[in-house]
């Protein structure tokens, strides 16, 4: 037991490295999605370098912190680590531009079947089933509600089922929603937004994403123990 929990503490302190290394490429390719966006206007100065640079810091911290907590708690380890660094890129893009890219959701559909295919993830069918109910959802909240979100949220909804299956794809968009609304009252009250304002939706989705990824299986034990003590 000591021998596998050595082992254990060793394998989440490698993905945790490698996690660092992968939270920098996530702040490299988000700095080039804001060159290309930014195309034209005023240059860096030293006091934007400066947050650029604490930004890349956090950016490659937390998404080591956040795969080794995945791979240590997380019933398919190595899928959720592997979705770190994907939600974290969605994260900061969608923050700074409310947009998530094409190329995130294709590299996040790939890899999560392929995790399938290779026995890493949920399986095939639960995946296909996942990516499909997830995306129809979200089709109709965007039908019914016009505006309300944007296509890269709707695209990425497939990842989130891809990843996650059918039921814990749908906790994920549950409690997605659920931080979202908390998220937009704390706005509303500090009146830092009003009512017809827009915020990016990608985060609440990963953060969802994220939740169901390591600790689904606890959320629902716990739902469901509520649910028999009735």
């Amino acid at each position: 037991m000591a021998e596998m929990g050595r082992t254990e503490s060793s394998m989440a302190i490698v993905v945790f490295l490698v996690g660092l290394g992968a939270g920098v490429l996530v702040d490299l390719y988000a700095a080039r999605v804001r060159r290309m966006l930014s195309a034209g206007r005023a240059g860096t100065t030293s006091a934007t370098a400066a947050i650029t640079a604490t930004s890349a810091a956090m950016t490659a911290l937390a998404t080591g912190a956040l795969a080794a907590m995945a791979w240590r708690w997380s019933p398919h380890p190595w899928s959720a680590a592997l979705l770190v660094p994907l939600l974290v890129l969605v994260t900061v893009v969608d923050i700074e531009h409310q947009l998530i890219l094409d190329g995130s959701v294709l590299t996040g559909l790939v890899t999560g079947l392929a995790l399938s295919v290779a026995g890493l993830s949920v399986s095939v069918p639960s995946a296909i089933f996942g990516l499909i109910l997830g995306s129809a959802i979200m089709v109709v909240v965007a039908m019914a509600s016009p505006g309300s979100m944007g296509g890269g949220d709707v695209k990425f909804s497939a990842v989130m089922g891809a990843f996650l299956g059918p039921g814990f794809g749908l906790l994920a968009l549950f409690v997605g929603f659920i931080l979202a609304a908390l998220a937009g009252l704390a706005l509303l009250i500090t009146r830092r937004k009003g009512r017809k304002d827009s915020i990016p939706f990608g985060p609440f989705l990963a953060g969802g994403t994220y939740i169901a990824a390591v600790w689904g299986p606890v959320i629902l034990s716990q739902y469901l123990s509520l649910l028999l003590k009735k």
